[in-house]
């Protein structure tokens, strides 16, 4: 009503409105008591104006501003709105073919015939809401630094064009004021968003109005964050360049709230014509960067000034509120200030950070855990994500270095009872920037006294075996108990159970079990064993000595004697002897031949051998006139077991085969075709007994008992039918030598002595 009914009524970002009003009028409405302050107009320049030679964008993904001619951003903005209130957009260059770009606004008349390029032409006062298309190409310009599909920082973000410049690069302030107002409006509440305001105006020029500093703020506290370019100072008629001034002086630079942003060249040095001062929070590369031109669209030039260094920001911020869609522009602000390079800006006056887009972990400080009492051990718990790859510790007692105390725990001691303790993490990881962080203090106390016991380790000091520790008698006799192998002194990665198998890397060296005691409320104690003798090698005569033990008793159904014992492991050690020549030795041997042959006699004849009989069978095995095989079918075949065991029936030869080589009963058609077979003088019994012998169900049998006898377990899936066939023709002898040769029968014989 005080405005007339032409005026534009100005109320999310402030209280008041716009309205062309003579200066008598204008004067009349300021003497309203319900009027606080009238204002002109003002005229707001676009502030990148210099353009020269290449520059690249690479500089925002490295900490310590190295060019790598690479760019990794944390992640492309999606879902962030960014308010681009320029000179509108030009949506047809290629930069922006992949870009989300909405309809946007504009608040500058169609031609103003008071710009340059309005001569000529008829005055049109009118403003088409819908006309973003940007005349002068510094909105497109700087939008392409935002979004770009080649030159963009932050690819993935939603551009809103708002036009409040015109084809001059010049605009009023009433529409900047107007533009605030539309964001504020129409802008989903909550929605993620960030305006880039690259341009300024001196605020000696506004004569005291604050109203545009006013409006923005009003935006900032709506939950937009506000990027704003510092300034490209004011020009200099003796160097014919632009001389950076202090950025206090221009608005909406001299905004508190707003992100400030200086410029820095290749060499981040403040570059000649960036306004500088306590106005600016941060400086990204601005001289001689990569944009896109409406005059050559199809090839990136170069320009100059804050204009290109502030969204350069506004991408990272929008970077930023992709991870926190939810943050406050202060929060935006203060990580895009954390992540920033400091001290690295050549002639920088105040805020020396230089803009960083390097990823940060998220979290919050390490935290203490597991240490109650002094003696217990602190661990240091991470809280970052991602967990970073590379972390150091250092712990501190009242503040002071505790020396060596550098790892992830921390055994407390006497010394830290009633201190306070405290941990400092700093964790790294490739795309991150580095994190440092230090933990709440805790304080030890002291707990009740623990009586440690005496450790001790049995079992042979040699590689195979198994050492087992005893931890002793400990008071209280409830306490948790861990425990760490040593290698002279030095703990053994992994080695932390009761028992330790030795490897190579402990022969000729002495080992240690250490065993640590907890209970709530008691301080830890820790004890040690005696060192063990020297850890002896694989091939060892104390290595070999339980092989030598175990393969005796297998292969000759009776305990190594002493000499044995020292004699062949003693060959085995030196390589006088191999396995497979040792158990060959063996499987030849009287004794071992004697055995097999004392076996037939029993489970055939019910008998043990005569003297003459055994020398005889055991000569013909050895000279190969007659295979186990053979001898088998022929102790089966012989009249005197036919007579005296099997009555001498056909049927009943056959049936004790069954029972006796296949271990069940016959079925009648077996027993029926081998009585026929048994009759038969073509074939015979020692035929029908042989083939019995070699049978496959047999020679499964027969794998089966080696496998039971020599290893103790069932033959797998893949070795029973290759053992069966194998053994048809190279003998059960071949199969007894390759199980006892195996890593797994000596393993076992180190079990078992």
């Amino acid at each position: 009503r005080l405005m007339g009914a032409s005026a534009r009524v100005i109320h999310k970002v402030f209280q008041g409105g716009i309205v062309k009003l003579t200066a008598a009028q204008a004067q009349s409405l300021a003497a309203n008591p319900d009027v606080k302050s009238v204002h002109k107009d003002a005229v707001v320049k676009a502030t990148g104006t210099e353009t020269n030679a290449p520059w690249d964008l690479d500089i925002l993904d490295s900490p310590t501003a190295t060019l790598d001619t690479n760019y990794t951003a944390p992640n492309n903005g999606s879902g962030v709105t960014v308010y681009v209130v320029d000179s509108g957009i030009m949506r047809a260059h290629p930069e922006f073919s992949g870009v989300t770009i909405t309809a946007g606004i504009n608040f500058v008349a169609n031609v103003d015939t008071s710009t340059s390029c309005g001569k000529g032409k008829t005055a049109d006062p009118t403003v088409n809401p819908a006309n973003t298309n940007d005349e002068a190409g510094h909105g497109g310009e700087v939008s392409s630094l935002i979004a770009g599909a080649t030159l963009g920082a932050s690819k993935g973000v939603t551009i809103v064009p708002v036009r409040v410049l015109n084809c001059d690069g010049e605009g009023s302030e009433s529409a900047i004021i107007s533009a605030a107002e539309w964001i504020a409006s129409t802008r989903t509440s909550g929605a993620p968003a960030v305006a880039n305001l690259s341009f300024g105006v001196a605020t000696a020029d506004l004569n005291g109005d604050t109203s545009l500093d006013t409006a923005i703020q009003g935006l900032i506290d709506s939950g937009v964050s506000v990027v704003a370019a510092a300034g490209n100072g004011v020009y200099d008629a003796k160097t014919k360049t632009n001389v950076g001034v202090d950025a206090c002086l221009y608005t909406p630079a001299s905004l508190p709230d707003a992100i400030t942003v200086a410029s820095v060249n290749r060499m981040h040095a403040q570059s000649p014509f960036s306004n500088w001062g306590t106005c600016v929070d941060l400086y990204a590369p601005g001289e001689l960067v990569y944009i896109a031109s409406i005059a050559t669209p199809h090839i990136p030039m170069t320009g100059s000034g804050t204009s290109f260094s502030a969204p350069l920001v506004t991408a990272a911020a929008a970077q930023v509120l992709h991870d926190h869609p939810t943050w406050t522009p202060a929060q935006v602000a203060a990580d895009v200030t954390s992540r920033s390079t400091p001290d690295i800006i050549g002639g920088a006056s105040t805020a020396n950070h230089l803009l960083n887009v390097t990823a940060k972990f998220a979290g919050t400080d390490p935290t203490i855990t597991g240490a109650l009492y002094a003696g217990e051990t602190a661990e240091a718990t991470l809280n970052w994500t991602p967990t970073p790859t590379t972390v150091t510790y250092q712990w501190y007692r009242d503040g002071a270095v505790i020396p060596g105390a550098t790892t992830a725990t921390y055994d407390t001691t006497l010394a830290d009872v009633d201190v306070p303790i405290t941990v400092t993490a700093t964790g790294t990881s490739s795309g991150y920037l580095p994190v440092t962080g230090t933990s709440a203090p805790f304080t030890p106390a002291l707990g009740l006294v623990m009586a440690a016991g005496t450790p001790t380790v049995t079992g042979q000091p040699a590689v195979s075996y198994t050492l087992t520790a005893d931890p002793g008698t400990w008071d209280p006799s409830d306490v948790t108990l861990t425990y760490q192998w040593r290698r002279e002194g030095v703990d053994i990665a992994g080695a932390t159970a009761s028992t330790y198998a030795p490897v190579a890397a402990d022969v000729g060296q002495t080992l240690t079990v250490q065993v640590k005691g907890v209970k709530d409320g008691y301080a830890y104690e820790k004890g040690e064993s005696a060192p063990t003798d020297v850890i002896q090698s694989a091939t060892s005569v104390l290595a070999y000595t339980p092989f030598v033990k175990a393969s005796i008793q297998d292969f000759l159904s009776r305990p190594a004697t002493d000499d044995e014992v020292t004699s062949y492991a003693d060959q085995l050690s030196s390589g006088a002897l191999t396995t497979n020549g040792y158990l060959t030795t063996l499987a030849n041997s009287d004794e071992w031949l004697s055995a097999i042959v004392t076996k037939m006699y029993q489970d055939t004849l019910g008998r043990d051998p005569d003297p003459a009989g055994l020398t005889t069978w055991v000569s013909w095995l050895r000279s190969g006139r007659f295979t186990v095989a053979q001898v088998a079918s022929l102790f089966y075949a012989s009249d005197e077991y036919y007579t005296y065991h099997a009555g001498n029936s056909a049927t009943s030869w056959v049936t004790l085969l069954y029972e006796k080589m296949l271990n069940r009963e016959p079925d009648p058609a077996g027993l029926a075709g081998w009585v026929t077979y048994t009759n038969n003088p073509k074939y015979g019994r020692s035929w029908v007994a042989y083939q019995f012998f070699q049978s496959q169900e047999s020679r499964m049998l027969r794998v089966e008992h080696l496998y039971q006898a020599l290893l103790y377990r069932e033959p797998d899936p893949t070795g029973w039918p290759f053992w069966t066939q194998t053994v048809l023709t190279m003998g059960d002898l071949t199969l007894a030598i390759t199980l006892a040769s195996s890593q797994e029968y000596w393993e076992r014989a180190h079990v078992r002595f």
